[in-house]
């Protein structure tokens, strides 16, 4: 009988490890392209999402890479309507840095999305991002 105890007090615990893991990650469903994108370590309350788009927690999917541009917070304004005009999809993500944003785009569209951003003189650089593995 304690041995019975004992494996059911295991397999909880091994239960509610893999649930607090799931609250680590993130799925971000973007409305525009119908793309979703996985996070292992961008929680929700990180990102600042479009109208539309919707952010929910998970622990496995994974369907697109992206990758995020850091620019200078005060230049966030003119960044989003560069990249606006330029019709590439984003969304904002706050990083650890103080004053700096990070605008998320599809990995294919980092080129395009820099020269826009670019052409209205925003500086950026291109910030790896963390994400679970594609399926």
């Amino acid at each position: 009988m304690k041995k019975r105890f004992a494996c059911l007090g295991i397999a909880a615990t091994l239960a509610c490890a893999v649930a607090a893991d799931s609250f680590a990650a993130s799925i971000v469903c973007t409305r525009k392209t119908e793309k979703c994108y996985f996070f292992q370590t961008m929680e929700c309350q990180s990102l600042y999402l479009n109208p539309g788009d919707a952010c929910m927690r998970a622990k496995y999917a994974g369907f697109f890479r992206v990758r995020g541009l850091k620019i200078d917070s005060r230049d966030l304004q003119k960044g989003q309507n560069a990249l606006r005009q330029a019709r590439i999809e984003f969304f904002t993500a706050r990083p650890s840095e103080r004053g700096r944003l990070l605008l998320m785009v599809d990995d294919l569209a980092i080129p395009a999305a820099a020269n826009a951003l670019k052409k209205v003189g925003v500086a950026s650089t291109v910030e790896p991002i963390p994400q679970g593995p594609l399926r």
